[in-house]
């Protein structure tokens, strides 16, 4: 049993009738960008493409970005304990699925270190979501090699359209509280913010003999968003966060912090630019195995050309370095190389 409550400003209102009011054909031209790396409409998109809007969601009454990929058909989602999930595409489900690439706002949050996703350190304020984008099927040519069975884009509002107060609420038998804390303000007329934080905790679950498993965690997330529109046809986006979380009822510990900054211009007969550079930290600390700590620089850019209303051309290219340190936390465990570097380069094109 989970008890909800919710207090709302009226300008953060607006935003939640988005598709409410649509038609199935209006349903398809919902915008989606994870197909083509461009914005289309849904029905024009060439792959089995899924869009979850933030309305459904929080419809639904799902509390966490993993429980909301229940509503994906074709999704594999599996709650292993408390923290943990195990959430694949076309089958081969595990805690670590190495083949299914999973992205915030264009930041991969994919580990190559421990071959997939850290599901607990995705904490997001559920009414910040704007949609949920999933591919079910190959989309190595233009986002790379581990997403060979689908990507996942979670795409979060403008702050733009998250302006005012909202302060949300429940408690429950597992899920023991869950609060969270957003504000959205404008500075002049081309700039607009949100800050937001979120505190989670969820208790242990049962055996099958009815004794607790250990598995409770706790965790809050904070974060900051600015998006300016100096012109009409500049957009500068530039976001932070940090998570911290307490699992396993304190015998391990968790967290993440990032920034990114992305430009995108229109620069006219259908050309558009956009340049993206984030940062992205992860530690985690299992008391009884291991210690690691994951660092990674991405950059990219990209060039959309709109030849006619038949033919268009994508093409960019990025580079993405990541330090990996690693030390043992438990005498059993020997770790021969225990500082390791990857850099990965790569260019793409589609016409």
């Amino acid at each position: 049993m989970i008890l909800f409550f919710g207090v709302i400003s009226a300008a953060a209102e607006v935003h939640l009738a988005r598709f409410t009011g649509l038609s199935l054909e209006e349903l398809g031209t919902i915008q989606v960008t994870s197909v083509s790396k461009r914005e289309e409409p849904l029905r024009d998109a060439m792959a089995a493409a899924v869009v979850v809007s933030g309305e459904e969601i929080i419809r639904s009454g799902f509390t966490s970005v993993p429980e909301a990929l229940r509503l994906v058909p074709g999704l594999s989602v599996a709650s292993v304990n408390s923290n943990e999930w195990a959430i694949s595409s076309r089958g081969f489900n595990g805690v670590y699925a190495n083949k299914l690439l999973v992205m915030v706002d264009g930041r991969a949050v994919y580990s190559p270190l421990f071959g997939g996703v850290h599901w607990d350190l995705q904490q997001l304020v559920i009414e910040d979501i704007d949609r949920i984008e999933v591919i079910r099927g190959p989309g190595g040519t233009l986002w790379g090699a581990n997403s060979t069975n689908g990507v996942i884009n979670i795409v979060t509002k403008s702050a733009r359209d998250t302006q005012g107060t909202l302060i949300t609420g429940g408690a429950g038998d597992v899920e023991r509280m869950m609060t969270s804390v957003r504000h959205g303000g404008q500075w002049g007329e081309d700039t607009w913010f949100r800050v937001y934080s979120d505190y989670h905790a969820r208790g242990n679950y049962l055996r099958p003999d009815g004794s607790d498993a250990g598995d409770r965690w706790s965790g809050a997330s904070h974060g900051f968003r600015l998006d300016r529109h100096p012109d009409p046809d500049t957009h500068v986006v530039w976001q932070t966060g940090a998570t911290f979380l307490d699992l396993n009822a304190g015998d391990s510990d968790a967290r993440n912090a990032h920034t990114l900054a992305r430009v995108s211009r229109e620069v006219g007969n259908g050309s558009r630019w956009e340049a993206q550079l984030y940062f992205d930290q992860i530690h985690r600390d299992e008391r009884d195995r291991l210690q690691a700590t994951v660092n990674t620089w991405d950059v990219s850019l990209q060039n959309h050309l709109e030849w006619s209303d038949e033919q268009e051309t994508i093409w960019g290219g990025g580079f993405r370095h990541q330090t990996n340190r690693l030390s043992e936390t438990h005498p059993s465990i020997a770790i021969r190389n225990r500082r390791f570097n990857h850099s990965l380069v790569n260019i793409f094109a589609q016409h």
